[in-house]
């Protein structure tokens, strides 16, 4: 059977140990891979041991990876899984999201509320702008549903078009076709329902 016959620490961060096995390096490891998977010189390293020790490397490294996305900004689970499997750290993603949602770093109904409130305030976007977002980072379509649900019941989006309207033509008093086709594909895009820019549309012009 192999034997772990040296460990050699690398002296710079992020310090990480050479594994020798029978006298050759075998591979590279983060320094907590020692202590959790009590590494010792000398011991005996079965196969199921070698799949081990790769396996905790796969998941550390996945988790960093996670853990250093998240302290940029809220994620969602989707993008988090996105990310892992673009670094080819895709063999272990179900276990590490499990954890990080588990500790609470990952929840994506925490995220939808908190992009949900960004796009309105900020963007100024409107529900379906939002909720194909939403879709696109891989939210539950329940999750989605019951955030805005709960994001609009309180929000006039007719009030918010109006003032949208009102930047976009600086003014204007007539509206001529073309700009008034201009205007309903910006708000369209910018994911409000045809009937409300119809309505507040008829009701400018008729200003």
């Amino acid at each position: 059977m192999a034997v772990l016959t040296k460990l050699r620490t690398l002296p710079k961060p992020p310090y990480k140990v050479e594994l020798f096995v029978d006298g050759m390096l075998w591979e590279t490891v983060p320094f907590d891979t020692i202590g959790e998977l009590r590494l010792t010189e000398g011991m005996q390293l079965s196969e199921p041991m070698r799949l081990e020790i790769r396996h905790f490397v796969s998941v550390f490294e996945a988790k960093e990876l996670a853990m250093r996305l998240l302290a940029q900004r809220e994620r969602s689970a989707g993008e988090i899984r996105q990310r892992l499997q673009q670094k080819k750290l895709g063999e272990c993603v179900d276990e590490v999201i499990q954890s990080l949602e588990k500790m609470d770093y990952l929840n994506d109904e925490r995220f939808a509320r908190l992009f949900t409130r960004d796009k309105i305030n900020l963007n100024h976007w409107g529900p379906q702008r939002i909720r194909s977002e939403l879709y696109g980072k891989s939210v539950a379509k329940d999750v989605i549903e019951r955030v805005l649900k709960a994001a609009f019941e309180k929000e006039d989006q007719q009030v918010t078009i109006e003032a949208l309207i009102e930047k976009k033509l600086k003014g204007q008093t007539a509206i001529t076709d073309k700009e008034r086709q201009r205007v309903w594909n910006f708000l369209i895009r910018r994911g409000f329902s045809t009937s409300d820019i119809a309505i507040v549309l008829g009701k400018v012009e008729r200003e």
